[in-house]
């Protein structure tokens, strides 16, 4: 559950930008750093309005649609509703589509290369939501093109690094992804120094990097290092509760169960009158956690009861919480052999 956990936050909370993308345009750049600037703090909200604006003062360029996009990205990633996907859908193939027109006058346009190459991001994370792999692949393709030919015109622009971290790490940990690669050995590690560039750049990207960056570590069981990078996340912006999970959930991941069960009964309880969808859902996942942890602590009869309550509740809006409730399922089958 851990790794799957991982792939949903990565990706879930992706919000790349184009650092030094907007000279030579009359875009409406503070709309866009307060933008992403909301987008961290977990206003999505307040984050669409700003990117609204942004659209507004250059209709023609791709940046505001590719923002907006990105902010509908994550809310259908959290939560599975029509109007979430299609605002996103809507806004990808805008950005796409202008980045494409701006490709076919000038090939070596840096700003639309980065911007073609970061959307087909988004576009592979919605194919592996439809289990469409062969599609996934094919744009993981054209996305490292982008952003490699990008970075071989200007190596400053620090913001292709995000995409070319997460194209090294998730070419070496999916099994879906080896299927197509078995040639390649893994590049995990170059994945890490790329998304590290990314977070050092101190660009617009560097929120979305350092994340992606903290669940990579994670996964190579560099914990204490990956702690200094969620505490620098929660110390500037700690009204999002997303940061806590993740420091938290490292602690699960290292098997330290009573403080992970001690850093989620704190979640929980800050958690409690949430009423936004999202804080609901961390809320919810808080719980479990907490499950999981008495669970792996020898508490089995003490959870039971709350397992089987889990079970008869129905998450089908959220593709987190649907993993969990597959989770909840498999330690229901353990509970009753014992």
């Amino acid at each position: 559950m851990a790794s799957r956990f991982a792939r949903i936050l990565v990706f879930f909370v992706v919000f790349p930008a184009l650092a030094g993308v907007c000279h030579g345009a009359s875009l409406d750049v503070k709309s866009i750093d307060a933008g992403l600037e909301r987008v961290a703090a977990g206003d999505y909200s307040a984050a669409s309005d700003s990117f609204d604006r942004v659209i507004a003062s250059a209709p023609e360029r791709p940046e505001g649609y590719f923002f907006k996009a990105s902010v509908f990205h994550i809310l259908k990633g959290h939560i599975r509703r029509e109007d979430f996907r299609e605002t996103w859908r809507k806004n990808a193939e805008k950005a796409m589509a202008l980045s494409e027109a701006l490709l076919e006058k000038n090939p070596e346009d840096t700003r639309a290369l980065l911007l073609a190459g970061l959307t087909e991001g988004m576009r592979i994370v919605d194919a592996l939501d439809s289990s469409s792999y062969l599609t996934a692949f094919l744009r993981a393709g054209a996305m490292q093109n982008h952003l490699e030919k990008a970075l071989e015109l200007d190596p400053k622009i620090h913001d292709a690094y995000y995409g070319l971290g997460i194209y090294h790490i998730r070419g070496s940990t999916e099994s879906w992804v080896r299927m197509f690669r078995f040639f390649i050995g893994d590049t995990s590690a170059k994945g890490r120094t790329y998304l590290r560039r990314a977070v050092d750049g101190k660009g617009w990207i560097s929120n979305s990097a350092r994340l992606a960056l903290i669940w990579a570590l994670y996964r190579a069981k560099k914990f204490q290092e990956a702690r200094g990078d969620v505490e620098h996340l929660r110390a500037r912006y700690p009204r999002n509760a997303l940061y806590d999970v993740a420091y938290a959930e490292s602690f699960f991941i290292a098997g330290d169960y009573p403080r992970a069960r001690a850093e989620y009964v704190k979640l929980l309880s800050r958690l409690k009158g949430a009423k936004d969808g999202i804080s609901g859902l961390y809320r919810e996942f808080s719980r479990w956690r907490v499950i999981r942890c008495d669970y792996a602590s020898g508490k089995h009869q003490d959870v039971e009861e709350e397992t089987r309550e889990l079970l008869t509740e129905k998450h089908m809006y959220s593709s987190l919480m649907e993993q969990i409730r597959l989770e909840v399922e498999s330690a229901a089958g353990v509970l009753k052999e014992k």
